[in-house]
């Protein structure tokens, strides 16, 4: 689907015009978020958010699969279901790759009473920057 003005936000961080090198009256966008979705069945609906920067308070890479809350549910009204969001999956794909899963669980004891809880993996070691090497002649 083409992306409508609309769904875009620029903007430029405060103080990028009295950079070195960079024109008092720039106008050039140093942020920039927008809301796209696909023209397929199998992601009818489903808005992805794309957002980047220079300058902004953290540094990351995530990407975060929010999952839509079935139309009826197994569970009573007072158990808890929904009441902290849906559930996710999240890959983080900073230095050091995570993955992590949020979902609910039955709490202990008597009754049916959920929580969020959360699962995650991580490799604890930093990745390795891409390389590429170029083919040798002679």
């Amino acid at each position: 689907m083409p992306i409508r003005t609309a769904d875009v936000v620029r903007g430029q961080f405060t103080g990028y015009t009295d950079l070195p090198g960079v024109a008092s009256d720039s106008d050039t966008e140093t942020f920039i978020a927008l809301e796209c979705r696909l023209d397929n069945w199998r992601w009818a609906g489903v808005p992805f958010y794309l957002r980047t920067g220079k300058e902004l308070a953290e540094g990351k890479r995530i990407i975060s699969i929010a999952f839509k809350e079935a139309p009826r549910s197994m569970f009573p009204d007072n158990s808890g279901v929904g009441s902290a969001g849906p559930d996710h999956l999240t890959f983080d794909l900073a230095d050091e790759s995570k993955v992590s899963l949020s979902f609910y669980g039955k709490r202990p004891g008597p009754g049916m009473r959920l929580q969020k809880l959360s699962m995650q993996f991580s490799t604890g070691r930093p990745r390795r920057p891409a390389t590429c090497s170029r083919p040798t002649s002679g």
